[in-house]
């Protein structure tokens, strides 16, 4: 899937928490979701997305100040020195303050972002898990405020992340991605 996912840590995550499917996407990318996903792989080799239930069986979402009143999965970046398990626990503490038990390993996603004759590869490691404590507040630096849907709602924040206007267009439709999966995931038997 790529030089960013690393088959054995896969492997070992898989034993622990469940295979995850795997899918590749080829995206057609604008300016903005090309430079501005180029500039994050400085510090990151990828990102864990995570479909958090909260105890009352709502998902809980983020909106970050670069786009306020945009709600989706909360995602962090997996740091170039650091495990993806690792990454999970550290963002969730940072952007939420919450604590996360029964993890389970949903998705690995690969992305291939297409600008003119260029290709940023990309991927999304999609977790379950559920709030086994802490105080939810948003980190004060990037997350702007929470709101919590039914998973059934999933579907309905992939199309409004579709509808996302320019010059954030292809990045709305990147990041739909992950919800359509974990919705598709998370209803199956």
């Amino acid at each position: 899937m790529g030089p960013l996912v690393a088959a054995t840590e896969v492997d070992t995550l898989a034993a622990a928490y469940g295979a995850p499917l795997r899918r590749l996407y080829l995206l057609p990318a604008n300016d903005y979701l090309f430079y501005t996903r180029q500039e994050k792989m400085l510090d990151r080799r990828g990102e864990v997305g995570i479909c958090l239930r909260r105890p009352n069986g709502n998902f809980l979402l983020h909106t970050k100040d670069l786009y306020p009143g945009l709600y989706r999965l909360p995602t962090g970046g997996i740091h170039w020195h650091e495990g993806v398990e690792e990454a999970v626990h550290r963002e969730m503490h940072e952007e939420t303050g919450l604590a996360l038990h029964n993890l389970r390993f949903l998705a690995v996603i690969g992305y291939e972002m297409h600008l003119h004759d260029y290709v940023l590869p990309f991927v999304t490691y999609l977790w379950y898990a559920e709030e086994a404590g802490g105080t939810l507040r948003a980190d004060g630096v990037e997350v702007a405020g929470f709101s919590e849907l039914p998973l059934s709602s999933f579907a309905w924040i992939a199309r409004q992340l579709r509808a996302t206007p320019a010059p954030r267009l292809a990045w709305g439709a990147w990041r739909a991605i992950a919800h359509d999966i974990a919705h598709e995931l998370l209803t199956s038997p």
